[in-house]
């Protein structure tokens, strides 16, 4: 008799294919209601070689306050890490209208990236 543990949704993940070059994937557009929050289940990342998070709208466009230089960064590995952008309250994600989520690796990146969360506030 065996047994075999595997981290919470940590049986698949998405990290870079090449090392000398970014990377990014991004998500279907969800819509969100007030309050939603947003988190990740990464490893491999560190202040050195964070992951940036931003939001689109439905037409992949950036959302003022959550994408460019307005990104969250994402430093530490967890299965649970909230995600926060520096202006927005609480981290919570703009309500009302459809969002995609775009995860950045930077050049020679280890990050694994098993899951993206959508929590209803």
């Amino acid at each position: 008799i065996g047994l075999a543990t595997l981290r919470r949704d940590g049986f698949g993940y998405l990290s870079p294919k090449e090392d000398d070059n970014t990377a990014h994937f991004v998500t279907a557009a969800v819509a969100v209601g007030k309050g939603a929050r947003l988190r990740l289940n990464v490893e491999g990342v560190s202040p050195a070689a964070p992951l940036t998070v931003e939001l689109l709208d439905g037409r992949d466009r950036p959302v003022p306050g959550y994408a460019g230089t307005a990104a969250a960064r994402v430093v530490a590995n967890g299965t649970g890490l909230d995600v926060v952008w520096p202006g927005a309250r609480a981290g919570g994600l703009p309500a009302g209208q459809p969002l995609a989520v775009k995860v950045t690796f930077p050049v020679g990146s280890m990050a694994r990236v098993f899951a993206v969360y959508v929590i209803d506030g």
